[in-house]
């Protein structure tokens, strides 16, 4: 054999390691593909996009503890589909493997190999038609699945009405635990609960993850290292869940795809033929405690029925309810179908060898009921020792028993609570018993008729000759209801020694068999003070309703007046040199005012104020107000002589009340503005470029404090493209040399 040279040597090594990645990027291909086709199986199947198919993918691969590869691996070969590359078994190239069938009863989230297609799923089909019970089907279902997957054990929960899951079929499981764990409530966390529930197949080969989700079934012995269960959905259109069957292993198992192929074919076929004995009645292991909760959820009070818990030796270790009322309540909180499942002795310890655990074993023994209590009771909720009081009456129920306890505790509760409703509610019942004539009334009620105990209920003619004549005709037609088996709600007014008072008054019949009535509840409840609120309101209604046209009124007058009295704002005003705009927020019944002349000399007034008053008042002022700036407008005049004459005027009309007002003279030789105010804010005075400029503020107090008050004045000069704001509380204006506008 020729040696190789380095050159050989060396594409030999670039071979080899070409063939090598090829291998790798086909493996990924591979890898990829598995994962895209299980996705699109996924996402026809649930309807949903990509996305959720492969976040769907992830999270079962997580629950199996698996790569997402292999899940995807398992899912193609459960639907019949080539899962490429990971495909070891012949029977996968067989076209007939991909024609899809009938499925009848699905027994997985997502379709696993049809029953009759060829394969395990071939050679189960025909296993289980001649299982004549569900024990026997379980029986034959562990026998095909011993050899070849290794199983133990096998444990069929059949779905009942009330959401829970009855134990229908066993094989290989102890006694003892079948006892245990005959009905699981819906609320319990099980493995079986979840399959069910959410319709697809639980896989559990580690035991300590298992434990960390669910409960487990023979739990807290370790029986079984792995389990499955796989749901069983009933033929026909509504395809609703029927059963689990749970497959169980002493021994670690890992659960590959082979053991999931067919575990899945066994499971399927099992299936068909355990809806058909389910629907034919084969489920008589645990029906009559669907019966006992259909009579427990008819009966008033606190019921339940417990069925005994055995050993091997026939001793009665325990005792688990079956079924609960829906009043059934235990000092932890617990009602009705939560208490379905529990174990006495795990819920309720401290029972044990007092006289109520002793009448249980007499009543099963003997089946003479039994009537324990009243006897203390002690429970620990939450870490603390809460006591109470029970009376416990016991009866057989075939193999069960059916006990009934009052708490005198939460009897006496109900009393008073009734009694605080009825005194807080002032309200009170009456019943009548038509048969015999008697009446009862509560106590509340003799208060609210102001009537003695001792003289008994009133009959109906008293009562009618207490009812204020003109609503005699309400209670002619409320009792014309109550005869017609109608309710009747009815409120009318009684006149009693301590005044009028106003009864709401509700009632029915109850009638016999033959539909005449022969008892009469009713509820008087006393609502005079909400008659009589109800009445104040509707008058303080009908008054607001009577000033608010009045106010409307008033306001259309002074929008009037208030034309009239001011010039019109919005459009600018044209002045000597000056341009003036003037906004206002008033809508004429406020006190703000303005006023703008021009003096002969050239010059120009501007001023602006308010007063304190509103309304017609404030309107009568403003036309004052104005006339005086008027009158007193000369060319000798200045802004601090006009304010003192102002303030004049306002100390002879004391009625108008103080004001404000601010004063200014224009001059557009120069742009001089000199002014003096009276409680007015200062103006506000902005260059060219928009920047705000110092303002001096002159002293001058309120129009109408003072008899000889001390106006100062300042100027300033308002140059082209400078503005002037002068602000007061209702309306502003706007001062802007010729050219410019104002900035109110």
């Amino acid at each position: 054999m020729p040696s190789r040279t380095p050159a050989t040597h060396a594409l030999a090594e670039t071979v080899a390691r070409l063939r090598a990645e090829n291998e790798t990027l086909r493996a990924e291909a591979a890898r990829h593909s598995l994962l895209d086709r299980a996705t699109g199986l996924i996402a026809g199947r649930l309807g949903c996009d990509v996305n959720r198919a492969l976040a769907h993918l992830r999270q079962l691969a997580a629950e199996d503890g698996r790569d997402p590869v292999e899940t995807a691996a398992a899912l193609l070969d459960g639907a019949g589909l080539r899962a490429v590359g990971l495909a070891e078994d012949p029977s996968l190239l067989d076209s007939a493997r991909y024609v899809r069938r009938d499925a009848g009863t699905a027994v997985a989230y997502l379709p696993g190999p049809e029953v009759g297609a060829g394969g395990v799923g071939s050679a189960a089909a025909g296993a289980f038609a001649a299982s004549t019970d569900v024990d026997a089907l379980a029986g034959e279902v562990l026998e095909h699945l011993a050899g070849p997957a290794g199983v133990d054990a096998v444990m069929i929960m059949a779905v009942q009405p009330d959401g829970s899951l009855q134990s229908v079929g066993t094989a290989g499981v102890p006694a003892r635990v079948v006892g245990a764990w005959q009905r699981l409530p819906p609320h319990l966390g099980t493995a079986v609960t979840a399959c069910v529930r959410l319709g697809r197949e639980i896989w559990l080969p580690d035991l300590a993850a298992a434990r960390r989700r669910y409960t487990l079934i023979g739990d807290p012995e370790d029986i079984w290292s792995s389990r499955v269960w796989i749901p069983v959905r009933a033929a026909g259109p509504d395809s609703r869940m029927v059963a689990g069957i749970g497959v169980f292993w002493r021994e670690p198992h890992r659960c590959d795809i082979a053991t999931r192929r067919v575990v899945r074919a066994h499971a399927e076929a099992a299936g068909v033929r355990l809806v058909d004995l389910l629907a034919r009645g084969q489920d008589a292991p645990g029906s009559w405690t669907l019966a006992a909760q259909v009579v427990l959820d008819m009966l008033p009070g606190a019921c339940a029925v417990l069925a005994p818990i055995r050993d091997s030796g026939d001793r009665i270790t325990d005792y688990r309810i079956e079924a609960a009322s829906q009043e059934a309540a235990d000092l932890s909180g617990r009602r009705g179908r939560e208490l379905v499942g529990l174990r006495v002795l795990e819920a309720y310890p401290t029972i044990v060898d007092g006289p109520l655990w002793a009448a249980y074993e007499q009543v099963l023994q003997d089946g003479q009921p039994r009537e324990v209590g009243p006897f203390p009771y002690t429970e620990m909720v939450r870490g603390s020792a809460v006591d109470t009081t029970l009376s416990v009456q016991v009866h057989r129920w075939g193999a069960a028993l059916l006990i009934r306890w009052v708490r005198h505790d939460v009897r006496d509760q109900h009393a008073s609570r009734l009694a605080y409703t009825e005194r807080l509610g002032a309200l009170g019942w009456v019943e009548w018993d038509l048969t015999n004539g008697t009446m009862e009334w509560s106590p509340t009620l003799y208060r609210i008729f102001e009537r003695a105990t001792s003289a008994g209920p009133a009959s109906l003619e008293d009562v009618a000759g207490l009812v204020v004549p003109d609503d005699l005709p309400v209670v002619e037609q409320g009792l014309a209801e109550i005869a017609a088996r109608r309710r009747t709600d009815m409120t009318l007014r009684i006149r009693l020694p301590g005044g009028v008072r106003w009864l709401r008054v509700v009632g029915e019949a109850v009638p016999d068999i033959t539909g005449a009535p022969v008892k009469i509840y009713g509820i008087m409840q006393d609502v005079t003070a909400a008659e009589r609120t109800t009445r104040e309101l509707a008058a303080l209604r009908d008054g607001a309703s009577e000033s608010q046209r009045l106010v409307a009124a008033e306001r259309r007058i002074l929008r009037r007046l208030h034309a009239l009295v001011l010039p019109p704002t919005g459009e600018p005003v044209p002045l000597p040199g000056l341009v003036v705009t003037v906004r206002s927020g008033s809508d004429g019944a406020d006190g703000g005012w303005y006023d703008l002349r021009t003096l002969p000399d050239g010059r120009s007034v501007v001023a602006v104020g308010e007063v304190a008053d509103h309304g017609l008042a404030a309107a009568a002022a403003i036309a004052a107000l104005r006339g005086v700036v008027a009158a007193d407008s000369d060319p000798t005049a200045d802004p601090a002589e006009l304010l003192d004459r102002l303030n004049r005027w306002s100390l002879r009309n004391p009625s108008a009340g103080h004001g404000s007002a601010l004063v200014g003279l224009y001059d557009p030789a120069d742009g001089g503005f000199t002014w003096a105010q009276a409680g007015q804010p200062a103006p506000v005075h902005r260059g060219v470029d928009g920047e705000k400029l110092a303002v001096r503020r002159p002293s001058g107090p309120l129009l109408g404090v003072r008899d000889t008050p001390a106006y100062r004045m300042e100027r300033l000069v308002l140059r082209p493209g400078e503005s002037l704001l002068l602000p007061a509380d209702s309306v502003a204006l706007g001062l802007a040399a010729e050219g410019s506008r104002g900035d109110a």
